[in-house]
This record gives structure tokens, sequence and C-alpha cells, in this order.
């Protein structure tokens, strides 16, 4: 693999105190007609987190006509970001590019882009648009923390896959996990992930600690909510998990490499949990968008798991860090309750 590109257009480095805060709005999945209460928890969070970095973690923007519609309706949440000057980027969902008409996820990916604080970009020559590597710098200028924010992509049968075949096999599902028609991570960008690595070992003289971001979840997601006292799992599973349609082996590949920290998904709505597999933390990020699904019941219990991931990286031991739900309930906007 060719595209291996390190920098972005605004520095990442860690606060005076040692810190590094990420936080994570999964499903904010809102379009031109939205509900106020999403930006009005996007902002509380913003005001009470303050973060150093936020990651939208697909099924940001949907139920757009054309690139204007579309960009308006980007601006409107990203607006808050950039007010703050606070640096952002992005991977799509499935219905970034199943809820949006007239327009290309290329077109999105260069709106996305445009942004003085977007640190969104795309390596070509990779399945998907948006797959990225942002560094975490020390006050040395050192490279100490990577983050690799992947495409999931949207269905199996735009991977290029024979439809017979997907007729005939993709229901059957697998020992552990319900069956699904969604994409799975393609071979090539594990490939990618995988050089990227090394190459940035090279570079750095040692292997830099790492936390992938995704939309659909891994297979061995599962895992955590089956055995919750060995993973020591944390959080609610509320709705059966819905990964790619196939495991294509992006989990064995960073624990074989050794360098990922964390993996990230959103795409499950009602699931918030987090436990530790084979030493690498797994967790999905709640959901922003207060036009989606959620908990059934009254509407305080609907919207009850609202919010985002905040996860906080410390400079003294990179390897380790402190991640929790931050809910909107927490936040004073409490018209977004």
């Amino acid at each position: 693999m060719e595209s291996f590109t390190i920098e972005s257009k605004l520095k990442l480095q860690y606060n005076k105190d040692g810190k590094f805060k990420i936080l994570v709005f999964s499903d904010i999945q809102e379009g031109p007609r939205y509900d106020k209460r999403t930006l009005e928890g996007i902002n509380g969070m913003l005001e009470l987190v303050r973060p150093d970095l936020v990651v939208l973690n697909g099924d940001n923007i949907i139920d757009c006509s054309g690139i204007k519609e579309y960009s308006d309706t980007l601006d409107i949440f990203v607006s808050p970001m950039e007010k703050r000057n606070i640096p952002w980027t992005h991977v799509f969902g499935n219905h970034d590019e199943e809820c949006n008409k007239d327009i290309t996820k290329e077109q999105m990916q260069r709106i996305c882009e445009s942004y003085p604080h977007s640190l969104a970009s795309s390596a070509p020559g990779l399945p998907g648009v948006g797959n990225h590597i942002l560094p975490i710098y020390d006050a040395d200028g050192q490279i100490r923390f990577a983050l690799y924010l992947l495409d999931s992509g949207s269905y199996i049968d735009k991977m290029g896959i024979d439809n017979n075949l997907i007729k005939k096999f993709s229901h059957l599902g697998h020992a552990f996990v319900p069956a699904t028609d969604y994409a799975f991570i393609d071979t090539r960008q594990i490939i990618w992930y995988y050089e990227s690595s090394q190459r940035l070992e090279r570079m750095c003289g040692k292997k830099i600690p790492a936390i992938m971001f995704f939309h659909i979840c891994l297979h061995e997601f599962e895992l955590i909510a089956k055995n919750p006292e060995t993973t020591g799992m944390a959080g609610e599973k509320n709705e059966n998990i819905c990964p790619g349609a196939l495991n294509s082996g992006l989990f064995a590949a960073a624990l074989l490499r050794g360098d990922v920290k964390g993996i990230y998904c959103g795409h499950d709505h009602v699931n918030t949990y987090e436990g530790t597999y084979f030493g690498i933390k797994l967790g999905f990020c709640s959901n922003m968008g207060y036009s989606t699904y959620g908990l059934p019941g009254n509407d305080r219990e609907k919207n009850r798991l609202r919010g985002a991931r905040l996860i906080t990286l410390d400079r003294s031991d990179p390897s380790n860090f402190e991640s929790e739900i931050v809910f909107c309930s927490d936040t004073t906007f409490l018209t977004a309750l």
C-alpha cells in the first residue's frame, strides 16, 4: 500500500496538564428538519467537556437532496465546534451514503474537509471514503499517540461480492452473532492500517499506541456482552449488535500488531457498553440524535441514553486511557433531556 499521510492541517497536542480529551458523537443522524434538542445537546456537551478533538463517528447527516442542502445541514451541526475553535473529524456510516440523494460520498468528504477546524482527509486508493490517520504530539514535537479512522461502508451488496452468493449465504449468521447485510472492513483497509502502523513505528523509533474509530462494530463486540465479568463490561446492552456480514479479521490484525488499545463504534444506538478483550477496549459511543430511535417507553426513557463517549488520554501513560459515556442529562441544556 502506498497511501500513508500522517500530517493534518492543525496540530493535535497534549494539554499542559498532560491530558488529551476526545469527544465522540455517533449517530447524530439529523437532516434539514432536525430536532433542536440534538443541537442543544451537542452545545451542552462541548461546554461541559471542552474537548481537544471531536469525532463524528458515522450516520452524521441524512435526508439531504444535493450539495447545497447537505452543506447547509452539515454547517448547522459542525458550527458548535467551529465557533469554539475545536478541531473535529469524521467517518461515514451506512446512512450517510444511503439516506442522502444527488450527492456522492466524495462530494460530502470535500465539504467536510473545507472547514477551518476540520481534520478530515481521505487516503487515496482505498475502499471507502475518509480513511485517515491523526497523530497526537507531545510538547517536544514527538508523536505519542495515533488515531486510525476508517470507513466501515454501508451494505455487503456494494462491496463487489456476487449477489447470488449474498442471497445464498448472508442470512446464515454466525455462531454467536445475528445475520446482517452490513458491509465489513475491507482487507485492503486492514493492510493499509497495518503497514501505516509499521511506517509510523519506523518514523518514531518505537511502536505508537493508537485508537480506532469507525461506525459498524466488529463481531468481537458480542464477546464483551456475553462475558461481562471477564471483560470488565461497563454500560448497557439494549439491542442485538449489528456488525458487518463477515468477520474480516481487523481485530486479529490489531492484536498481532500490538498498537491499538481501543476500538470505538456507533451504529447500535441503545448500546453503551465497553469492555476489554485480549487487552483491547471495545466500546459503543451511545447515540446523539434525538430524531433517531431510542429506548422503548415514554419520552424521558426513550432519550435516557442520548450522549457521547469521552476518551481522555494521559501523556504519562499513553497505552492506558479513561473512557466514559457523558449523557445529555449531565449538561445544563435542560431542554435536551
